[in-house]
């Protein structure tokens, strides 16, 4: 597998409007996280889409619908609406009750870019720069991701959501494959525009468990 150091951190797209992909064109402006995974899973096997599933955010109507399906429904439908020319260049699903997702955003701001990150709860964030002149490099956007600190998010917005699924209340649960896997799967982070982020951080999350000493063997409790 590969580690966050095989990875090209220069890479820089060349702007953060339009996509040769037409799936991702189209993926990138529903925010409903369960609502992208169908639409993505419908297109790519060239089926149709219903075209309530194409919309930006539901109405309050169709969101307590899926929502009364299962709260998993609801992740990402109430995220707060792009403001004017914005876009998303990274989005952190979190695997949780309620499939919590944050988003990294863009827009255009005087000779340059300015970025916001917004959750569904309304969280400031705290972020180590939030303006550049051109498209970030995927070093930067990395830089962006693990130093921009939220109310639960103080050890950046990855790392702290990792360590919060494999210690809860302070301790690890025993080590064994299938918890593994849960850590492993907890934090997806995805990009329309920069396509090596989630497999950056797939191999972060292993590093970080190989950090941890959760690789070698089963780990006892912590305090």
């Amino acid at each position: 597998m590969k580690t966050t150091r095989d990875f090209d951190l220069n890479y820089r797209p060349a702007s953060y409007w339009g996509h040769d992909d037409p799936v991702a064109a189209i993926l990138s402006g529903i925010k409903g996280e369960a609502r992208r995974l169908m639409v993505k899973e419908a297109l790519q096997a060239g089926k149709d889409v219903s075209e309530w599933l194409l919309d930006p955010l539901l109405d309050e109507g169709p969101r307590r619908f899926i929502g009364g399906i299962h709260p998993f429904f609801m992740g990402g439908e109430y995220l707060p609406s792009d403001l004017p020319g914005e876009t998303t260049i990274a989005r952190i699903a979190l695997r949780s009750t309620t499939a919590d997702v944050i988003e990294v955003r863009v827009r255009p701001g005087g000779p340059g870019l300015l970025y916001r990150i917004v959750d569904e709860y309304e969280t400031e964030f705290v972020m180590p720069f939030d303006r550049s002149k051109q498209p970030l490099s995927l070093g930067e956007l990395v830089k962006l991701i693990n130093e921009s600190e939220g109310l639960r998010q103080e050890r950046g917005l990855v790392s702290c959501e990792v360590e919060a699924c494999a210690c809860p209340g302070g301790r690890f649960r025993p080590t064994n494959e299938e918890w593994l896997e849960s850590v492993r799967g907890f934090v997806t982070v995805t990009s329309e525009i920069y396509p090596d982020l989630q497999s950056y951080y797939e191999a972060f999350v292993e590093e970080w468990l190989s950090e941890q000493g959760l690789l070698d063997g089963p780990a006892g409790p912590e305090s």
